[in-house]
């Protein structure tokens, strides 16, 4: 972020008139984008919160099991939420000026269509060897055979939230490229009310890998 500052400062001299007009529509329209974006990622904020919560009634390392996991889905999923959605916006927004609504919807289907293509193979890869990938990355030292395997199964849990992620990240760039940003944030408030429903029977039936699990299910609905 540091580097794009710097690399940007330097239009700032030759902008010709820089004003703030807390009036101004443009700016209210922009603020008002920005709240419903805002109240999305705040829930998803909700959703980890609540699944701490609730591992940390789970029987003892059930919390450090869940976020080696997550970090590992983290990691995977930078570049297929990154590259493909980044390149693909401003096609989508120029369709969306230009109100060539054909274009439009056959770019973000293909762009679906590719990030399932890269995801998918990943997902299974991630499942079948999820073992051999903790073992490499995680056991050393206090971390032994008992904490792989349980990190491994709260892994092969989470695959779905890396499919639904990946996905999401095209289908929340076709919303922003139409400025629509009110249905994400009504679908991010249904999936919160959902993963609270199903959170707690799974967590009590599956322990921390139902907390997984319900995550996973409610990323892949909210993505239905």
């Amino acid at each position: 972020y540091a580097c794009q500052f710097f690399v940007l400062l330097p239009i700032v001299p030759r902008m010709k008139e820089i004003y703030f007009n807390l009036v101004d529509f443009s700016l209210l329209k922009i603020l008002k984008k920005f709240s419903q974006i805002f109240i999305g990622g705040a829930v998803l904020g909700l959703i980890v919160l609540f699944e701490r919560l609730l591992a940390s009634q789970l029987p003892k390392g059930s919390i450090s099991y869940l976020g080696y996991s997550s970090k590992i889905i983290s990691l995977l999923l930078l570049l297929p939420t990154t590259a493909l959605p980044t390149v693909l916006l401003p096609n989508l927004s120029g369709h969306w000026t230009t109100q060539n609504l054909d274009r439009l919807r056959y770019n973000l289907s293909l762009g679906i269509r590719i990030a399932f293509f890269i995801i998918f193979p990943i997902c299974v890869w991630l499942f079948i060897y999820k073992i051999p990938l903790v073992y490499i990355l995680l056991e050393k030292g206090n971390f032994d055979r008992v904490a792989t395997h349980a990190v491994a199964t709260a892994l092969g849990c989470y695959t779905g939230v890396f499919l639904g992620v990946g996905i999401a990240s095209i289908t929340g760039r076709g919303y922003f490229a139409i400025q629509n940003t009110f249905i994400p944030a009504v679908i991010m408030a249904a999936s919160f009310l959902f993963y609270v429903l199903i959170a707690i029977p799974l967590s009590r039936l599956f322990s921390y890998s139902g907390l997984a699990l319900a995550l996973s299910l409610t990323i892949l609905i909210g993505l239905a």
